[in-house]
């Protein structure tokens, strides 16, 4: 009778065990498709970013700079939506002179560290990428839908709250991908990352 019993518990522990496993693997299984599916949709991107000239090939997981993001900008908007040729006169930063910035600036698309100090050298935070995206859409006259701040984001908490309604309303434009658990507010942008949001904003308001 024992020996009935030790067998029944046998089987169905190997039957649990193999049941983990199955949904273990059909789990991995699924990460690992999805995984190739971003990979493609990204790689596509690149691509239409470099053949649209918002881009230039090269490195693509580097981080970038606040001026080398905001001339990705100005390449995607402008477009979609001519800048204005802004004089250096207007120009109110004592650290940088490059005209992308200038027109972006004189355009509300961008704003400084500080009034005279942009800081082109620093990384561009995640969060300061979303504002200027968000933004690019303004200026080009898109119609901007009223988004709900919620907590769906682990680290809600960290995103500065002028940027809460830019990060939201991207991912209800679909330019941010909503299945990221977390933001990662202060992280930097890769060249990679760039590319595929502003081919997004840019098959958006054209």
């Amino acid at each position: 009778m024992k020996g009935n019993v030790s067998m029944k518990k046998a089987v169905l522990i190997l039957a649990s065990a193999m049941m983990f496993t199955t949904c273990a693997s059909a789990q991995s299984t699924e990460n690992i498709l999805r995984n190739e599916v971003l990979q493609n949709i990204s790689e596509d991107a690149v691509k239409e970013a470099v053949s649209l000239g918002i881009i230039e090939e090269g490195e693509l997981t580097k981080e970038l700079s606040r001026e080398e993001f905001c001339g990705l900008v100005y390449n995607m908007i402008n477009k979609v939506k001519e800048l204005p040729q802004a004089k250096l006169a207007e120009n109110p930063f004592s650290d940088v002179t490059d005209y992308k910035i200038n027109a972006l600036y004189v355009s509300k698309i961008i704003s400084g560290r500080d009034d005279h100090i942009f800081a082109p050298n620093d990384k561009i935070t995640r969060e300061e990428a979303a504002g200027i995206i968000y933004r690019t859409a303004e200026y080009a006259g898109k119609e901007l839908p009223m988004v709900k701040i919620d907590i769906n984001y682990a680290d809600n908490d960290k995103i500065s709250q002028w940027a809460l309604p830019c990060v939201y309303g991207l991912r209800v434009l679909n330019v941010i991908d909503d299945s990221e658990k977390e933001f990662n507010p202060q992280s930097g942008v890769i060249k990679q990352r760039a590319a595929e949001v502003l081919v997004k904003m840019y098959n958006i308001l054209k």
